[in-house]
């Protein structure tokens, strides 16, 4: 262990760290205690492990150390929270173990399950009421199809420059108009946007891409599969599910009263179409998965065609990322309107009661916590140790950015925060900001402490602790993803490292059982361990890894639009299959249900 981990510091007492480490399983608060004392540090070069990281650490000690400095007044603000509130005194903050990872839990910096159940039952306000607005009065077909975003553009450019009178007069286009209204606020960054920090966040992501990429899909989607109520999404919207997950038995639950040749003749069907639907299957995960890249090159693909001297142009009001995130933010508002529509059916509704309101703000938070946090993590667990600080906290900005765009909630503008079904405003969560809000006027004193590091891996803890419980549904959607296009041993022990032994087994992802895979397996890790140690210490071939992986980046982003543009085209029947026709349409148009693609509007 390093001597700065070692050394105890000088403004926590004795007592506090005693008595966290008394609470640990390990006897450390740290989760980073492995190896005994005086350990050869050479050997954890060689070493994974996703349940201990050394920057656990120093959170951890610099929470204690804001506890400790109020832990009076915020235990005057906490004791009548209710039981599921603890004392936030260092002495007494509590040891938290899932899944192996253990959650030295602070409420100061912390949320309950009282604190986070309102929130999965805010749904993203201003999208919503701008999309029921557009539907009650006729004027814009909210279809699958339909680029909402164009059209808000569109009226937005008429209003100021006039040319259309009687397209202005007939509306009576105004500021307060809600198209252009909507338009014209995120047109306007919020004042904590800096665009140069963003730009800095984006060459982070450039920078370790080959890590952050595993991160992504083996600790952030499979781990994420772990949310029973976000599969409930995806399982409601077919979206990375399997056909088997898919396709409900047609006898459905008069199983007793079908005849034998309708029995006979159903399995013979289903038979027949095993290999298609298998095929079709692997076709539309792998298309899922390329989407969610074609989202993330629109982001951070450095441009060709324009001045490399401004920084993160991609994102900025009229950009290709910008557009691209207010599109999904506008495909998620369409999947929760038609779900809540199918929420008052008596048969196969969405159980709002059970699960909330689909794509909530906590399912959002945990969302963009995935791309973020977990990112992180991933790449301290690649590499060996952590980024430094200001490459942290220049992630976490591009990402609160963009979370704004995609509407999770931030406190930027009076408001903001979204109505509830409590009748009251909730504090934005705001994951990647600088601190935890709390509900009222005055908030602890030891939250004034700006940090999006220990607010953001702090949200994080507190969302896995909430939600991350696996069920039936998670462990056939974990086996679908890695297993839809071969090499399943590989990925299987991929995810093994990257998540745990506790949450890979109650994943049902199976051990490793040849050699060949695990050592395949353990050379392909200390690769990339070498080349993202190699960004971290020269300069020289950071700048050079940039500029190669932003190269790759825009030639993915030519190859994906070209191939979306032909998707969307065949899904809507009339098109093109070159796509070159789609004028009008929105280019993350889903093409699945609930939409009902034949009439092209929600079902």
């Amino acid at each position: 262990m390093s001597t700065e981990l070692r050394r105890r510091p000088r403004h926590i007492p004795s007592f506090t760290r005693g008595s966290i480490a008394r609470r640990h399983p390990h006897g450390n608060s740290s989760n980073e205690e492995k190896f005994p004392r005086g350990f050869p540090d050479y050997f954890r070069f060689f070493r994974f492990d996703s349940l201990r990281f050394s920057s656990t650490a120093r959170r951890n000690v610099r929470m204690l150390g804001c506890s400790t400095k109020n832990g009076h007044e915020t235990e005057h603000e906490t004791k009548n929270e209710g039981k599921d509130m603890i004392h936030c005194d260092a002495s007494s903050a509590e040891c938290i173990s899932h899944f192996g990872s253990h959650v030295n839990f602070t409420p100061q910096f912390h949320y309950t399950k009282r604190e986070l159940e309102p929130y999965r039952y805010v749904g993203d306000a201003e999208m919503d009421y701008l999309l029921e607005y557009l539907a009650n009065t006729g004027e814009f077909t909210c279809g699958a199809f339909d680029d909402v975003i164009a059209y808000c553009a569109n009226v937005c450019h008429l209003h100021t420059s006039r040319q259309d009178a009687s397209f202005v007069t007939k509306h009576k286009l105004t500021q307060s108009w809600p198209p252009v209204q909507f338009y014209n606020h995120f047109a306007t960054p919020p004042p904590w946007a800096n665009f140069e920090q963003i730009q800095r966040g984006i060459d982070v992501i450039l920078a370790y891409l080959p890590a952050a990429g595993c991160a992504l899909y083996y600790r952030s989607l499979v781990g994420g599969f772990s949310i029973s109520k976000i599969v409930e999404v995806l399982v409601a919207t077919r979206y990375l599910v399997p056909g088997s997950m898919r396709r409900k038995d047609p006898r459905g639950e008069t199983e007793g009263s079908c005849h034998a040749r309708e029995e006979a003749k159903w399995q013979h069907e289903q038979v027949n179409a095993k290999e298609q639907i298998c095929s079709d299957d692997r076709k539309r995960t792998l298309e899922r998965l390329l989407d969610t890249g074609g989202f993330m090159a629109c982001c951070f693909a450095p441009p060709t065609d324009a001045d490399d001297t401004v920084p993160a142009l991609s994102l900025q009001p009229g950009g290709k990322g910008w557009e691209a995130a207010l599109r999904v933010r506008v495909l998620h508002a369409k999947v929760r309107r038609s779900l809540l529509q199918n929420a008052t059916r008596a048969t196969g509704g969405w159980d709002l009661d059970t699960n909330g309101i689909p794509i909530n703000q906590e399912d959002m938070a945990a969302t963009l916590l995935a791309f973020s946090v977990n990112v992180l993590l991933g790449i301290e667990l690649v590499a060996g140790k952590p980024l430094n600080e200001e490459d942290q906290r220049d992630y976490l900005a591009l990402w609160r950015y963009i979370g704004w765009l995609l509407g999770v909630d931030t406190p930027d503008w009076e408001g903001s925060s979204n109505p509830n079904k409590h009748e009251q405003r909730l504090p934005p969560i705001d994951p990647c900001g600088p601190r935890k809000h709390f509900l009222g006027k005055h908030e602890p004193q030891a939250t004034m402490v700006d940090d999006p590091i220990l607010h953001s891996y702090a949200t994080l803890e507190s969302m896995i602790l909430h939600l991350l419980h696996p069920t039936k549904e998670s462990r056939q959607l974990v086996s679908h993803l890695l297993s839809f296009n071969g090499k399943v041993e590989f990925r299987s022990e991929m995810c093994r490292l990257f998540l745990g032994d506790p949450l890979s087994d109650s994943l049902g992802i199976a051990q490793c059982s040849t050699v060949a895979t695990k050592c395949l397996v353990y050379f392909f890790l200390m690769f990339l361990r070498c080349y993202t140690l190699l960004a971290m210490t020269f300069p020289s071939i950071r700048r050079m890894f940039i500029a190669w992986h932003g190269s790759f980046q825009r030639k993915f982003l030519t190859r994906w639009e070209a191939d979306h543009a032909k998707r969307v085209g065949v899904a809507m029947g009339g098109g093109k299959k070159d796509g070159s026709d789609l004028k009008g349409t929105c280019p993350f148009s889903m093409l699945m249900p609930p939409f009902d693609v034949q009439s092209k509007k929600l079902s």
